[in-house]
């Protein structure tokens, strides 16, 4: 695990540590994505998206460990970035592996 240097705009964090470590680092419009199912904790504050990152990766036809890809995709959604970046980073990076969408 790396620590930041800065502020942090976006933290996505995979486990509970992660956002007891870090979520002091915000910025004051930074905000943190997580997936209460697969972390067993809900947080009911303003800065805190709730993303299924897992069932989300489930649905579309991969696995748990998916969910990084996930929460790539909902990162580059929050910064306004075309979703074709990711998927041809992916095709390239996994080319011959599993069949792509």
């Amino acid at each position: 695990m790396s620590a930041p240097r800065g502020k942090i705009n976006i933290l996505a964090a995979f486990d509970n540590e992660s956002i007891a470590r870090y979520e002091g680092q915000l910025t004051e419009h930074g905000q943190v994505i997580y997936d209460s199912h697969s972390l067993k904790m809900s947080y009911d504050k303003p800065q805190f998206l709730d993303i299924p990152f897992e069932a989300l990766a489930l649905e579309h036809g991969g696995s748990k460990i998916m969910a990084n890809t996930v929460a790539t995709g909902a990162i580059m959604g929050m910064l306004g970035m075309e979703p074709d970046i990711l998927l041809g980073l992916l095709r390239k990076r996994f080319s011959g592996r599993a069949k792509m969408r």
